[in-house]
């Protein structure tokens, strides 16, 4: 069976839910929105969009298959931005409905501050609908 990308995945603790709106599976890429609870400035839902920065391919038997993205926040006004977030992840997903991923983050504050994250395996599972 091969892989069905669309759906909602939580991370066990529930801090990351990825949630694959589209797929478009001839291009290798997908959109939704990628939520996460433990950012410096609280709760972000960042928008995936079908733009190159998010992919995924399949290995030859079509049940398993890399998978990743890169997003941004920030403030939309161009002048008094006060942080910008960067997030990119990169992981696997099964036919089994279980996606691992591993991810970083960049913060950076407009007096030139910065953090650094980094983050482990982190397993989602699908949610049903």
């Amino acid at each position: 069976m091969s892989i069905n990308i669309v759906g909602k995945y939580v991370s066990e603790d529930e801090r990351y839910t990825l949630d694959i709106t589209e797929s478009y599976p001839q291009q290798s890429r997908f959109e939704g929105t990628f939520t996460v609870k433990n950012t410096p400035k609280g709760e972000v839902v960042y928008k995936i969009n079908n733009d190159g920065s998010a992919g995924w391919f399949y290995t030859s038997d079509q049940r398993h298959a890399g998978i990743g993205f890169m997003v941004s926040y920030c403030a939309e006004q161009t002048t008094h931005r006060d942080f910008v977030l960067f997030d990119c992840w990169a992981g696997y997903i099964s036919s089994e409905n279980v996606l691992f991923m591993s991810g970083s983050r960049s913060h950076t504050k407009n007096y030139g501050g910065y953090d650094l994250f980094t983050f482990g395996n982190v397993r989602f599972n699908k949610k049903k609908c």
